[in-house]
């Protein structure tokens, strides 16, 4: 086979993790590796150290086919390829397009690798070396190519909720990392926990673990992402979106960990609701400040410290703009918005309406009518799929919202009349259980809340 000839500067600017995932699924009848069909002895580190800047640079050079089943199979070296991903990273960053590209394969190598990181390294001492090698190249290149440092930093925290041993407290205390780099090993964690294709972690007590460590870091978590956010526009940002993983997390956290205060995480948060209430202002334009809100509006197992950070917050979001002429911008800002207004549908807002939870009703019913009257505007001939779906988000706002309201009426009398017989009634723990996993509100006392009539 005529191999092109490897030109990689023409191809590095388009170079990214995504071409480096998208190796050729072909497999030839020869082993890439050796070269030949027969079994022989797997090359070593050095020949394959030897081979890999070539292989890497003709991928990029439009050799996907046959450098690209070679790449494929030295990811699958294990230990081997380890050893040669980390040797080449040790030398620091380096300057020249085909350095570069073959670093950036590296350390998405070891980030792979390190998924199924006890699997590779069996012994406890290999293991905390491993560990340390990808901490060490960590610091290397924190302020080298972005690509490698988020590849390494995913790689770091993989093995360290595969040991058992991650906290917040190192990625805080780290303070010769850059933040952004530090902001990253906070999310990862949160990411990687409840997500079994990305992180398989089959150990129960280290996901309990790691999650005890998630609820237990709140409070430093969020004071360093809210104080670190006071920078510019870039760090507002990603601190939003870091906040609001972190607190997906922690929420889920909860069904792990029976015995927790699931109040306590929002009364860290509480602390610091001038500076949330400060970014969420500058970054309301990019969706980030709605994320966080619609955590907290699923946050049912401690509603009312949630609708306490949750009210002051939607007047940032739903910050009243002109009239009836809303400008293009406002317009599209709407369809935003919706998801969080679903989110409030099902719980906070009927809540809200019967006088449970202390919630600006008129602000989230004035937001969800505005939705309906873009709805009106986007039901017109030649609308896309996407605005008609948008449309229809839109009055099912209104649909959830009722719905939640029957389903509490409804739980109720089921309640009453289970309990009213001996036979069916469930023993006590059980009936105070339910009561709390299920909102109830007895039919007479919805017929006489008066902020449904203004609704």
């Amino acid at each position: 086979v005529t191999q092109p000839h490897p030109t990689p500067c023409r191809f590095h600017p388009s170079a990214g993790s995504t071409q480096l995932c998208a190796l050729s699924n072909e497999q030839s009848i020869v082993s890439p590796m050796t070269g030949s069909g027969y079994p022989m002895a797997q090359p070593t580190a050095a020949e394959l150290a030897k081979e890999l800047q070539q292989r890497v640079t003709m991928f990029h050079a439009g050799d996907e086919l046959y450098s690209g089943a070679w790449l494929q199979e030295f990811q699958r070296q294990g230990s081997t390829a380890w050893q040669v991903c980390t040797d080449a990273l040790i030398m620091g960053p380096m300057k020249t397009c085909d350095q570069e590209l073959l670093q950036a394969f590296c350390a998405q190598t070891l980030a792979r690798l390190a998924r199924a990181f006890a699997s590779h390294f069996q012994d406890a001492d290999m293991r905390k070396a491993a560990r340390d090698s990808l901490e060490a190249l960590l610091v290397l290149h924190a302020r080298g190519q972005k690509l490698v440092w988020k590849q390494l930093a995913l790689a770091l925290a993989c093995a360290e909720l595969w040991l058992g041993t991650w906290t917040a407290a190192a990625a805080l205390g780290a303070e010769a990392l850059p933040a952004a780099v530090r902001r990253e090993l906070l999310v990862l964690p949160a990411e990687l926990l409840f997500d079994d294709k990305a992180l398989p972690l089959t150990d129960r007590n280290l996901r309990e673990g790691a999650a005890a460590s998630l609820f237990r870091s709140c409070e430093p978590v969020f004071a360093f992402l809210l104080a670190e956010a006071a920078q510019d526009f870039d760090e507002h940002l990603h601190s939003m979106r870091v906040l609001a993983a972190w607190l997906r997390a922690v929420r889920k956290a909860q069904l792990w960990l029976p015995v927790c205060d699931a109040a306590a995480p929002l009364r860290s948060l509480a602390e610091q609701m001038g500076a949330l209430l400060g970014v969420a202002g500058r970054t309301v334009q990019e969706n980030a400040a709605t994320e966080v809100a619609q955590q907290l509006a699923k946050w049912r197992s401690a509603p009312r410290e949630a609708a306490a950070i949750l009210n002051p917050l939607l007047c940032v979001i739903f910050a009243p703009g002109s009239d009836d002429g809303m400008i293009e911008q406002e317009q599209d800002s709407q369809v935003d918005h919706l998801p969080l207004l679903m989110d409030l549908a099902e719980d906070f807002w009927p809540r809200a309406a019967v006088g449970d939870l202390d919630l600006d009703l008129e602000l989230i019913a004035h937001e969800a009518v505005r939705a309906l009257h873009r709805a009106a505007q986007l039901g017109e001939p030649g609308s896309t799929d996407e605005e008609v779906q948008d449309a229809e988000t839109a009055v099912a706002v209104w649909q959830t919202f009722a719905e939640a309201l029957r389903a509490a009426v409804n739980a109720a009398e089921s309640f009453g009349s289970s309990s009213s017989s001996t036979a069916l009634a469930p023993r006590p723990e059980k009936r105070s259980r339910r009561n709390v996993e299920r909102w109830q509100i007895p039919r007479e006392r919805l017929a006489q809340a008066q902020p449904l009539e203004s609704l």
